[in-house]
């Protein structure tokens, strides 16, 4: 499989594939300069890629990347305010994305990612990984259960991968011969020189952690943490790249305590043998409960005997978590982020035309109300009003009409869907996936239908089960209102051929309540 030749087309597919940076390596060639002659070039490339397939040996000068440091704020002359830029050359970049589709389709036929590995994986995503966590914990809120969350930080995790490590990982998991030769020529003798104001640095050995601004780099990682999970069969893991949660419950908050140390600690020196730095004072837990139990003040956390900090919010992959599962935290800072992005658009009305202020809108704006929307859209129309008239504010500057104008018209013609109906979207797409057995496994029984339960043919036997939860935050999982939402679509719908028809499908039924408001 890895050692398959690979053709001109596809030599000249996966550069065309490739994202345009126009970052220079020390090659002088961007990606958009070798799309342009690919074809005539591809013969002979594909050659030269074979040859090192076969004998299990990456180019030399393929594994020398330029460093840019790109300053990001504060004082100029501290090095911690920059962000290093590595860019390789774009025939590596070719070879690599290969060899990528050649070792990821051996993990995925031999099943060797962890199923809570959400990070660098196609059909993962963060907002699956936050309907996850989030199902998790309110499923133990409603069985009376407090759970703790533990969210590590690692140091500069991608820069600290042991090499040997990593090739006796790849070995564990069927990767030898001359394949295993090829990623251990891949890793070992690189190089990178330092770019400053046209300046270039000698060159200096990489000796550990997978290539900056590499293809192969994120997949290589995903695969050297994989096995954590591993280390204890009390915790839940929730993987995104190096971004990594840990859940644990338990009726008893001593009990908890004290089986989150233990295992918090095995933890702990499972990343000292990978050679992987936990960042102690930046890891921190949340215990998940209702505001009504009382929680002792004595809850301490410890990793190597230094505490860890009990927070009541977090933010994790871009959404605000709180101590009760309460969404005001994040949607009070998504308002703020939207009120400022309405003073660009009142300050640019007057200058600009309207398509060029609904492309703006698109870009600073629409983003904050879409993103994970599914995770905390779903709640009461008391929590999300104000984001909603932020909305709709915005629309009307867009759009050049009065403050108090009628909306419903703009929604229709601009084709934007309210907030409510975006998490119907959402909503209703992940439903789709998960009736189409789309998702990935751990949804898989997710929901059951009415057939599943009974043998009683009725109206509603095709229908999802609908089950009562004893609490609020219960009802605002997936499980619930994604069951409920499901069940009110007309079949038309549900029976669409794929999830690309559907969505457009449902967005025009969505889009055309609007019309009818407005008529």
């Amino acid at each position: 499989m890895f050692l398959a030749p690979c053709t001109a087309d596809e030599v000249i597919q996966t550069t065309i594939n490739l994202k345009n940076s126009k970052g220079i390596g020390l090659d002088g060639f961007s990606v958009p300069v070798i799309k342009q002659v690919i074809s005539s070039i591809s013969t002979p490339l594909s050659a030269i890629f074979n040859k090192s397939l076969q004998s299990g040996i990456f180019p030399q000068k393929l594994k020398i990347a330029k460093v840019i440091p790109v300053f990001k704020a504060d004082d100029r002359m501290l090095i911690s305010n920059y962000r290093p830029i590595s860019i390789l050359p774009v025939f590596s970049k070719i070879l690599e994305k290969i060899m990528y589709s050649r070792l990821q389709k051996f993990i995925d036929q031999q099943k060797i990612l962890c199923a809570n590995q959400y990070g660098f994986r196609e059909k993962h995503s963060t907002y699956l990984a936050l309907l996850n966590i989030i199902d998790y914990i309110t499923e133990q809120l409603d069985s009376k259960a407090f759970t703790i969350g533990i969210f590590i930080d690692l140091s500069k995790a991608f820069d600290t991968i042991d090499h040997t490590i990593l090739l006796k990982k790849l070995d564990n998991y069927g990767i030898r011969g001359i394949a295993l030769d090829w990623f251990k020529s891949y890793l070992s003798n690189r190089m990178q020189s330092v770019e400053i104001s046209g300046q270039v640095s000698s060159l200096k050995a990489i000796t550990c952690g997978v290539p900056q601004g590499s293809i192969l780099g994120p997949l290589l990682f995903i695969l050297y943490i994989n096995d954590i999970v591993r280390i204890s069969e009390l915790m839940k893991f929730i993987l995104f790249a190096d971004d990594t949660n840990l859940l644990l419950h338990d009726t008893n908050l001593q009990n908890l305590i004290t089986k989150a140390n233990s295992e918090i600690q095995n933890i702990s020196d499972w990343l000292k043998i990978n050679k992987l730095s936990l960042n102690v004072k930046k890891t921190h837990y949340i215990l998940f409960h209702f505001r009504q139990r009382k929680i002792p003040g004595n809850l301490d956390l410890k990793i190597d005997s230094l505490p860890v900090e009990r927070v009541p919010s977090t933010k994790f992959l871009g959404v605000i978590l709180q101590e009760n599962l309460s969404w005001k935290n994040h949607i009070s800072t998504l308002a703020n982020k939207i009120t400022k992005s309405i003073g660009v658009l009142r300050a640019l009305q007057r200058k600009l035309p309207i398509n060029i202020l609904y492309m703006l809108y698109n870009t600073l704006i629409y983003p904050y109300l879409q993103y994970c929307n599914i995770a905390w859209g779903a709640l009461s129309s008391v929590f999300t009003e104000n984001l909603f008239i932020l909305q709709k504010k915005a629309l009307r500057i867009v759009c050049k009409v009065p403050w108090n104008s009628h909306t419903s018209p703009i929604f229709s013609s601009q084709k934007n869907l309210k907030l409510v109906d975006i998490n119907k979207l959402q909503t209703g797409c992940f439903m789709y996936n998960a009736m189409a057995n789309n998702l990935p496994p751990q949804f898989k029984n997710y929901f059951v239908k009415n057939t599943q339960i009974h043998t009683h043919f009725t109206r509603q036997s095709q229908q999802i089960h609908i089950y009562c939860p004893r609490t609020k935050v219960r009802k605002h999982s997936i499980k619930h209102f994604g069951s409920i939402l499901w069940n009110s679509l007309p079949l038309v719908l549900k029976t669409k051929p794929s999830i690309n028809t559907f969505k457009s499908a449902y967005k025009n039924n969505l889009l055309f309540q609007y019309t009818a408001l407005s008529s």
